[in-house]
């Protein structure tokens, strides 16, 4: 054999190993290369979506004819495996837009929370955290109101503002794994603090605008967390909506927590017309029907209705995100979710694939 067939041969050695080692690991991966396909089968382009992208996307569904409003889903990990968002596809068929979760909803569990926020925006979704955070003096839930001082909290240099740092860097190390891999995360922090049932709830609104912003400031300044959108929102029929907002430069979505049971013909109250006086895109952050109660929430209730009275009473709202437990979408014991997600006024999974590519 001559020199130069030899090396032709070695060539065609090589290629053909080079196939053969590809198709294995294709095979071995699903046939996906890198990563599982997304439940519709289809996998996203691998483009970066920055929070911008994401801010403009969802601003500017008001302005659509259809797919105007993203579906999403509360799931609290580990004992809320009935709600997330296969659930909801295995009752209704339909894959939602937006998963949410929360790394405190049953005590701090942040790796299931982050896997399954990073599971669905690899396979084309959003994805939201809301943060019901732990007490930062007492290490107690969210809940505890004990020895919280707003003054010394939102002071520099003082111990209740390095524990409310000490909270916020377990968050940061948690969302810096999210910015690595590209997440985009609607972040919902102090949600409800026009209340009183919460720590950082019915503060005086200046200190608690020093908090939030003081909040914002670490985890975007000095964590450099640029891949998160600022989610803003205070409890319906609470009052002060916007005495706690803490300005245009530290949110990026306004919304209002709704436990009520939405029907058709509904007003919307004129807490709704104050928070989109704000200017920002807006949302219903939370959803359970009836009210608030255990109780309430196991109610029986029909979701075709809350659809018709979003359309007439709501129609700035960009996203709902229906909460866990008895008020989830994924419960049989309420009617026609269905029904629901399949209208085309709804942005589920696959119309969020289409419109943010990825």
């Amino acid at each position: 054999m001559t020199k130069r067939s030899l090396v032709v041969a070695l060539s065609v050695i090589l290629v053909i190993g080079v196939a053969f080692l590809t198709a294995r690991l294709l095979r071995q991966d699903g046939g996906s290369g890198i990563e599982h396909p997304s439940p519709t089968g289809t996998k996203p382009p691998d483009v970066r979506v920055t929070a911008e992208h994401v801010y403009d996307y969802i601003s500017g569904l008001p302005q659509r004819t259809d797919h105007k409003l993203i579906s999403a889903q509360e799931a609290d990990f580990p004992t809320d495996a009935p709600t997330t968002a296969s659930a909801v596809a295995d009752l209704t068929g339909t894959w939602i837009g937006l998963a949410g979760s929360d790394y405190y909803a049953y005590g701090w569990d942040p790796r299931d929370v982050n896997s399954y926020l990073l599971g669905y925006w690899r396979q084309g979704g959003l994805v939201e955290l809301s943060v019901h955070m732990n007490n930062p003096v007492t290490g107690g839930l969210f809940s505890d109101r004990t020895a919280i001082d707003p003054a010394k909290m939102i002071t520099p240099g003082t111990r209740q503002n390095d524990q409310l740092h000490q909270e916020l860097d377990r968050i940061a190390a948690q969302l810096q794994v999210l910015k690595e891999a590209g997440v985009v995360v609607l972040f919902r922090p102090f949600h409800e603090m026009n209340g009183g049932w919460f720590w950082w709830g019915g503060w005086n609104p200046s200190q608690f605008q020093a908090l939030w912003r003081d909040t914002f400031d670490y985890l975007t300044r000095t964590k450099g967390l640029d891949n998160l959108l600022w989610v803003y929102s205070p409890n319906e029929g609470s009052g002060n909506y916007t005495s706690y907002y803490p300005g245009p430069k530290y949110v990026d979505i306004v919304g209002l927590d709704i436990y009520s049971d939405l029907e058709p013909g509904c007003r919307a109250p004129s807490d709704w017309a104050e928070m989109n006086s704000l200017g920002k895109p807006s949302a219903i952050t939370e959803f359970g029907a009836f009210g608030p109660t255990e109780s309430d929430s196991k109610q029986n209730y029909d979701w075709t209705h809350f659809l018709e009275c979003i359309k007439s009473s709501y129609p700035q709202a960009t996203y709902f995100l229906a909460w866990s437990n008895g008020w989830a979408l994924s419960n049989p014991g309420k009617s026609k979710a269905n029904a629901m997600l399949a209208d085309p006024y709804v942005a589920n999974l696959s119309a969020v694939q289409s419109d943010l590519v990825r």
